[in-house]
């Protein structure tokens, strides 16, 4: 049963690439518990109801994308790699690429700025979507009681050029996974719309590790998840080394 929705959105209409460290930083636990903290929980829509905000959101099962290529960009590949690299990367979580729409969870719609609130209005008729409509891309994820995610949507620019598009299909895919708040404080997270990172960076590959641990369950609090993540911590940095 879908009990709520999160929506989540990139709002700055111009970003700017920025360089980025040629090495990797070495971070402290309590800067992955904070930018856990900043990310999972919250939400950059005022109306999103407190269940979506105070828990923990998350697939439950496998998670089957499909590519919807309404601008024809030929990007779909793009996001098809995307999806085989977070795969790879995100330990306990099983992410696939599926030719069929009934099959999938998950569908990314690749879309013109000229159709872009259209086609949004027309995918989710019965959402207030104007949240969505006004940010430079964007998505949203319905939520089981329990706060297991059931199913997500990105909607995705694909018509800007390449950075805006691989900063959007980056973190709005990523945000239908769970961590669908952003942070202006957090320099090395795509979850930050003021940095101008369009990479899956190193710093969050140890959040998204860090939520798919077994662990972190769905519809933890707060207060649940902090008792928790220092061992979550050790438990990730063994696995990504």
């Amino acid at each position: 049963m879908r009990f709520v929705l999160t929506l989540f959105a990139f709002l700055a209409l111009v970003v700017v690439p920025i360089n980025q460290p040629t090495s990797a930083p070495r971070f402290s636990d309590g800067e992955l518990i904070d930018g856990f903290m900043q990310t999972v929980f919250g939400s950059e829509n005022f109306w999103v109801s407190a269940a979506a905000k105070h828990r923990v959101s998350k697939f439950t099962g496998p998670v089957r994308v499909h590519v919807v290529d309404m601008a024809g960009s030929r990007r779909s590949g793009t996001v098809r790699k995307f999806v085989r690299d977070l795969n790879r990367r995100i330990a306990n979580l099983q992410m696939v690429s599926v030719k069929s729409s009934t099959s999938a969870n998950y569908t990314v719609f690749l879309v013109r700025r000229s159709d872009y609130a259209s086609v949004i209005r027309g995918v989710l008729p019965n959402v207030r979507t104007r949240f969505l409509e006004q940010a430079a891309c964007s998505g949203i994820a319905f939520l089981e009681s329990g706060g297991g995610i059931t199913e997500a949507m990105a909607f995705v620019v694909a018509d800007e050029g390449r950075h805006m598009f691989q900063h959007c299909m980056v973190e709005e895919i990523l945000q239908g996974l769970g961590p669908s708040n952003d942070s202006p404080k957090l320099v090395h997270s795509i979850f930050n719309d003021r940095n101008g990172i369009d990479t899956f960076t190193v710093f969050d590959r140890y959040i998204m590790n860090m939520l798919y641990h077994p662990a972190i369950r769905p519809g933890m609090t707060r207060n649940q998840v902090r008792r928790v993540l220092p061992g979550v911590v050790q438990d990730v940095r063994r696995t990504l080394g």
